[in-house]
């Protein structure tokens, strides 16, 4: 059966400008990992689709504007696929509204045979999506997923500091910038 999950993150750190790629493995560990020991993990998950991404940016100064953009990654390394770019951005100067952007795989016509809109492998490294976001933004995945019951777990990333058998968010970094889940929430 497919699941839905709903995750959401803050960034922390620093802010991350359009050549930060966020890989596969990166949206998969962000959604799950359990820790097999203080240093290692597999994937909560075998595979997952991705569904949407918003981001929330709040201005911080008055008439300084801040960038949303989100971007999916053209043609994906190992992939042999491409498409057209898909890009959306936002930008607000104002301190009482948010910059936000939400990006989700096409739709309509061909968008069935769309990379973006395929299952994903969790342990796969290729880029899957460009950000550009501020410190103190908020952001939410949402992933379609199953429970893989009957295969074996897959190696998930290096983590620190953990204790075995425990369910962990892995954070996405990127650069300086941070992208942990909100507490109370495992995050590693």
């Amino acid at each position: 059966m497919t699941r839905t999950w709903h995750l959401r993150g803050q960034v922390s750190g620093a802010g991350v400008n359009a050549t930060a790629n966020i890989t596969i493995a990166q949206l998969a560990a962000f959604m799950g990992v359990v820790a097999t020991a203080a240093t290692t993990s597999n994937f909560l998950i075998d595979q997952f689709r991705f569904r949407r991404l918003a981001v929330w940016a709040p201005c911080v100064t008055p008439g300084t504007p801040v960038n949303v953009s989100l971007k999916f990654v053209d043609d994906p390394a190992g992939t042999q696929t491409s498409g057209p770019p898909k890009t959306v951005t936002a930008v607000s100067s104002d301190t009482t509204k948010y910059a936000y952007a939400c990006i989700e795989p096409p739709k309509g016509a061909g968008a069935a045979s769309s990379y973006f809109n395929q299952w994903q492998d969790s342990s796969a490294t290729a880029g899957f999506l460009n950000v550009t976001w501020p410190i103190g933004s908020i952001v939410d995945i949402w992933y379609d997923w199953f429970l893989d019951d009957a295969g074996a777990a897959s190696a998930g990333p290096t983590i620190a500091g953990a204790t075995a058998g425990l369910l962990y968010h892995k954070n996405i970094v990127l650069g300086s910038s941070i992208l942990s889940a909100s507490l109370p929430l495992n995050t590693i």
